[in-house]
Parts: structure tokens; C-alpha cells; sequence
């Protein structure tokens, strides 16, 4: 198939799912590349809205934020949207002027934009938060969309206000490169200045012909530079994922930079990378030095990487004294799909990431795509279909668009609203278990927190069966028809959050007896339940507003705080009436999403987790971050526990978090790390 009918089949894909994602079909664009960028590590979360406006004579426009959790990394998204399945050619000034509105919508928000936009609303949150953070804000990266193809290749870099903002071009070839490979290593090329880097490399003798393989050193200050142009794109996905789900900062390498850096090169066990060709130059004294990189990816040794750079950004540790261990191997750009994940996989089995961390591969991920495929809805010849990895959906419909019939059995067996994939199932579950808030985290997050969590649970548990199935499938089906009325409702802003405690309402109202199977048995909630969430979605949103305001908070931040929550379910939110819904009047059948034995080794083991205090659990993520030895899950589990203890215990640990906690605690005891 040429590129071009690749690009072609590219563009009806991406087409389809804008249409799948919002009705306004530039939300769902924007929407689907976000999800592209997310996918592949660029960015890690995001938010979709729509303003565009002219005020006082400055065009203005965005189509989507992100921000990161220090509030130091801004993400802005705009989009030029031509709507036509068949690419086009797009002028360049077209795209420099949606460049333009949105550098313009980030300059005016420094100058107090949320002063003139309504106070209950999306943009002049996002406004809000701009200004907010103007101060801790290090960089800003504005990426431009479209659906066309555009000759502008070059990433654009400027400063507003001493903040460094660099402008990208992501074009619908830049965007299936980027969903194919996972990543757009072309743009990765780093030129060194021998003078200054002074990267000298050896070459294995040992590798196979259509491999080549280098050691070389890399001064910390080099490496520091690289991370401040390029960022998180450094990173192969997996590095990514990692960084996002245990911080980006090691206690020990930071000590190490602080107190020993003449050290550092023995203490660490460096870097591996990738690359697609390395150019080299012959140096004054007769020696090989790497001149230049294409395609540069690290694939293990991103904490080293990050945590060089915040030692200097942040403390302004002197990086003089530090080099790196690297090692790098060219593989051939058609090899590269293949080859860098597994290289990536490989090193990391053998150092601090688990095999768990590639959650594509998670057996979780696999029971529940095992089942789909067996499982018919009631009454008809149809099923869900469980997008276990990014694009199969579009992938699979596209196999059977041969010919006609193909393609209508396959539409009437799957169609479009019967797909869900594995960010949308973290969602789902984490609403219906009473967690908005963190779902108002992010999509990265959010499946991050799912993953650590209820995943684990459900695998260690044994409770993912066709019961198990049919029951998240009804809480998508819950979650999907309050989208689809707060799309018709006059609710003025923040309908995703709204969206998402309306469900997690609903569930904790119904103290988890909601019959779940009657929702299944007819593949939709009943016209009394919907008319009920009609009245409440307005509520929901009219006590989240008033909430933000009464504490004096940004409301997109404040939908991502525990307190938030409390507040909410202490509202009056009638069930009750002549109209109870089915679905309210109780079941029989057991909800296992929440099924646990309290047997006497569970509350010994609650107890124990109980008599840390937050400040204990702190000193336990800090000694599990510094031993090598240790699963960094068991990190993000201590700091978890951490919170759930400054909230004075408002939520239990499950049996299996509680039992994994008490053998740490037993540790951190022996170790003289806490008392109990």
C-alpha cells in the first residue's frame, strides 16, 4: 500500500473517531489527537474545550490544555479543522494564524484575561490558571493540529514574559507517524558542539551486522541540556509511563549530585538510548567524537535523566563534576517499531520496572479482552469490542470494509458506541467506586491510579468472569447516558466533571445496591432513571460551582481534590419518589467489583496501617524510592496510603493493599525508619 492510501485510510480513521469522541466534530478532533499525544508519551494529560473570540481587536482561540503536576509545564492545543476525509494541502498561513490565537490566548490570560470572560466557564478557568501560575510556570508548549498536511517541519521557540514557549506543528502524517511508531524520532536531532560536550564513544565488535551498538560518556551538563529541549520526548513510552506513575525525582541520585558528585558516574548505573544514525567528527587530538544523533530515545535511565535536570533547575546543583554512562544502539527506522520496545522491555526486567508497568500487555487487560470476545449482548447477535491497544477498533473495521457485506456485519456485530478501550474502562470503574476526583485528575492519571489499584485487585481477587464484564459494561452504558444528557442540558461549563460526579453520585446514593443487570439486559437505563438524571446533572453542577467558589478555588483544580467529593455527597439528592427507577429498586445479585473477606489477618493488617501516621508513610515512600531493591509500585502505594491517612482514614485500603502494607511496615520497623 502506498503512503498516500496509508495517509488516506489514516484520515477516515482519525475522521471517525472525532465523530465517536463529540458531536462538534473540532472537539473530537482535537480530542483524538490529544489521545495520539497522550498515547505516545508526549504529553501526559489534557483537556478539551472550545473558545474562540475576538477581544479588544486580539483574535483569540484554544482548543485544549494540559498541565503538569508541579504546575510548572504548560501544554496549550489549537486546531485548524478542515473537516474532509480526503487530506488537503494547508496553506501555512492558515496554520500561523491558529498559532497566532492560541500565543495570543496564553499572552492575554498573563494580562488578567479571566477578568473578562464569564466566571463559569471553561476558558475562563483555563485563564485563571495561567495566571494563577505564571510565576512557577518554566515552559509552555503550544501544539498546532490539523487535518491536512502542511510543509511547516520546524519547531518554533520564543519567550512571553521570560517563560520559554516552544510552538509544533502536528500535521495528520506527523500525527499517524506518531500513532504507528509511538513516537516522531525524526525530529530528535542533536547536533554537539565538540568543543564543549566532548562525547566520546566506543563500538561493540559483538553486535549482530544490522545492529550497532556504542558505549559512550555523556557530561551531566549535556544531558541536562537535552532534557530542557526536548523534555519527556527523550523518553521511549514505556520510560514515560514509568516517570508519570513513581515522580519524576530520585531522593538518592539527588543526594548523590548534592554531596558526591565526583561519584555519581560510579554510584549509577546510567543510561540505555536509541538511535537512528550517529555522525561522528575526529577531534583535535586524534580521537572519535559523536557530532551528531537522529532519533534519539531513551529507553532506560529516565529518572537519571529527570532527576539531573531538576537538581540543577530546581536547587542549581553545579553539574560540572558529572558524566553518564550511556549506551547506544542505531537500528534501522523500519526496525525501530519492533526492535526499541523490546530493547526497552529487556533492560527494564532487569532493573527497578516491572513487566507490570507495560499495561498493554497486563493480564488484567487480557481477561477482560478474552471475555469480550465471547460475550454477546441479550437478544441480539452483537458484542462489545475491549480496545486493549489504541487504534484496533479502527484497525479491525478497516479489515472489513472490503467489500460491502463485510462491512455491515461487521458495523451490526460492533458498532461504533459498542467500543471502549482501556482509558475509557478506568474511568468508568473509578467513577462507579466513588473516585471523581481522581478521574478529574486526567486520562494519564486516572488509568495510572486505576491500574495500581482496582486492576490489581480484581487480578489478585480472581473476580474478572462474565458477571464481572457484564457489570463494568453497564457502568459505561450509566456513564455515556449522563454524557449524552448533560450534551443536551443547558449546563454552561465544566460538563466532564459534571459527568463524572453525577456517576460516582448515583453509585454511592445507591450504596453500591444499584441492579446493575437489569442495565445490561437491556443495553440501556430506563426512561425513569434518565428523567431523574436530568434533574440532578444541573444540581451537580450548580453545588460543584458554588463549592469552588465558596473555598476560592479554581474550579478545575478544586474537581481534583478528596474534599471536593465530601462536600458533594452531603448534598440532599433525592431517589426516593412514585417514579423510583428499576435499577434503585435493589438486587439480588452480587456487585463483585467490591466483594472482600474481613477475616482476622485483613483487620490486623488495617490496623497496622492505620498506627503509621501521614509523616510515617512519607518516610517509607522515601526509603522504598532509595533502595534499588524495592518495587517502585510499592512507592506510589505509601504515598496513596499517605493521603488516605491525612484524610483520617475516610477510605480503607482494599485486603490486598493492606496486606502488601504490613509486610513494609514490618520492614520499615527493622530498618529503624518508623516506630509503631
Amino acid at each position: 500500500m502506498s503512503y498516500n492510501q496509508e495517509l488516506k485510510n489514516f484520515s477516515y480513521k482519525i475522521h471517525s473517531s472525532s465523530i465517536e469522541l463529540d458531536t462538534f466534530k473540532e472537539n473530537g478532533f482535537s480530542h483524538a489527537c490529544c489521545q495520539i499525544l497522550s498515547d505516545s508519551g508526549v504529553i501526559e494529560n489534557y483537556e478539551i474545550l472550545h473558545f474562540e473570540k475576538k477581544i479588544y481587536n486580539t483574535e483569540i482561540k484554544i482548543n485544549g490544555y494540559g498541565l503538569d503536576d508541579e504546575k510548572e509545564n504548560l501544554d496549550l492545543f489549537v486546531c485548524h479543522f478542515e473537516g474532509s476525509i480526503n487530506p488537503k494541502k494547508i496553506e501555512s498561513s492558515k496554520l500561523k494564524t491558529a498559532g497566532k490565537k492560541i500565543s495570543n490566548f496564553f499572552k492575554e490570560s498573563l494580562k488578567g484575561l479571566s477578568n473578562n470572560l464569564p466566571k463559569n466557564s471553561d476558558p475562563y478557568s483555563v485563564a485563571r490558571l495561567i495566571k494563577d501560575i505564571e510565576k512557577k510556570l518554566n515552559r509552555v508548549r503550544i501544539f498546532i493540529f490539523t487535518d491536512g498536511t502542511s510543509d511547516i517541519k520546524t519547531i518554533i521557540t520564543d519567550k512571553v514574559s521570560g517563560i520559554d514557549v516552544t510552538i509544533e506543528f502536528f500535521d495528520l502524517g506527523k500525527l499517524y507517524e506518531l500513532s504507528v511508531l509511538g513516537s516522531v524520532t525524526d525530529n530528535i536531532k542533536v547536533k554537539f558542539d565538540t568543543n564543549i560536550d566532548k562525547i566520546e564513544c566506543i563500538k561493540s565488535s559483538t553486535t549482530p551486522k544490522d545492529l550497532e551498538s556504542y558505549l559512550a560518556i555523556i557530561p551531566g551538563e549535556t544531558l541536562y541540556r537535552l532534557y530542557e529541549a526536548w523534555g519527556s520526548q527523550l523518553m521511549e513510552l514505556n520510560v514515560r509511563s514509568f516517570l508519570q506513575s513513581t515522580g519524576k525525582v530520585n531522593k538518592g541520585i539527588r543526594t548523590t549530585l548534592l554531596e558526591e558528585p565526583n561519584m555519581f558516574f560510579s554510584y549509577n548505573n546510567g543510561i540505555a538510548a536509541t538511535a537512528e544514525k550517529i555522525k561522528f567528527s575526529i577531534g583535535e587530538d586524534g580521537r572519535q567524537y559523536i557530532n551528531e544523533i537522529i532519533g534519539f530515545q531513551i529507553v532506560n535511565g529516565g529518572q537519571t535523566t529527570a532527576s539531573i535536570h531538576r537538581s540543577k533547575k530546581v536547587d542549581g546543583i553545579d553539574l560540572s563534576e558529572i558524566s553518564v554512562p550511556t549506551k547506544i544502539s542505531v537500528i534501522k527506522k523500519e526496525d525501530i517499531r519492533k526492535v526499541v520496545p523490546l530493547i526497552s522491555r529487556y533492560s527494564n526486567s532487569q532493573n527497578a520496572v516491572k513487566q507490570s508497568d507495560f499495561h498493554s500487555d497486563n493480564v488484567y487487560h487480557k481477561k477482560i479482552d478474552e471475555i469480550s470476545k465471547k460475550i454477546f449482548i441479550p437478544g441480539e447477535s452483537g458484542r462489545w469490542f475491549f480496545e486493549r491497544k489504541s487504534g484496533e477498533y479502527q484497525n479491525e473495521k478497516f479489515r472489513h470494509s472490503a467489500n460491502s457485506d463485510s462491512k455491515n456485519r461487521f458495523n451490526k456485530l460492533i458498532p461504533t458506541f459498542r467500543k471502549i478501550s482501556k482509558e475509557d474502562l478506568a474511568k468508568y470503574i473509578n467513577c462507579w467506586e466513588g473516585l471523581p476526583y481522581v478521574v478529574c485528575t486526567g486520562v494519564q492519571k486516572n488509568f495510572i491510579h486505576f491500574m495500581n489499584n482496582h486492576a490489581v485487585e480484581a487480578v489478585k481477587e480472581k473476580i474478572i468472569d462474565n458477571d464481572y464484564f457484564k457489570d463494568i459494561i453497564s457502568q459505561s452504558i450509566i456513564f455515556r447516558s449522563v454524557e449524552k444528557i448533560i450534551k443536551s442540558s443547558d449546563v454552561p461549563a465544566y460538563r466532564s466533571q459534571v459527568c463524572t460526579y453525577t456517576v460516582s453520585l448515583l453509585s454511592n446514593l445507591s450504596r453500591k445496591n444499584f441492579n446493575l443487570a437489569a442495565v445490561w439486559q437491556d443495553q440501556q437505563i430506563s426512561n425513569e432513571l434518565n428523567e431523574m438524571l436530568i434533574l440532578w446533572v444541573n444540581k451537580v453542577y450548580d453545588k460543584l460551582r458554588k463549592s469552588a467558589d465558596s473555598k476560592n478555588k479554581n474550579p478545575s483544580e478544586w474537581f481534583k481534590k478528596m474534599e471536593c467529593w465530601k462536600e458533594l455527597k452531603n448534598q440532599n439528592f433525592s431517589i426516593s419518589g412514585n417514579n423510583v427507577p428499576i435499577e434503585l429498586k435493589g438486587s439480588k445479585k452480587v456487585i463483585k467489583t467490591k466483594k472482600f473477606i474481613v477475616d482476622d489477618d485483613y483487620k490486623e493488617n488495617m490496623r497496622k496501617c492505620k498506627s503509621v501516621s501521614p509523616n510515617g508513610w512519607l518516610k517509607i515512600a522515601e526509603f522504598i524510592q532509595d533502595d534499588p531493591d524495592l518495587s517502585k509500585e510499592f512507592h506510589g502505594m505509601c504515598l496513596t496510603l499517605k493521603d488516605m491517612a491525612n484524610d483520617d482514614w475516610y477510605e480503607d485500603p482494599t485486603p490486598h493493599i493492606a496486606e502488601e502494607a504490613s509486610a513494609i511496615i514490618d520492614l520499615a520497623v527493622d530498618q529503624g525508619i518508623i516506630r509503631i
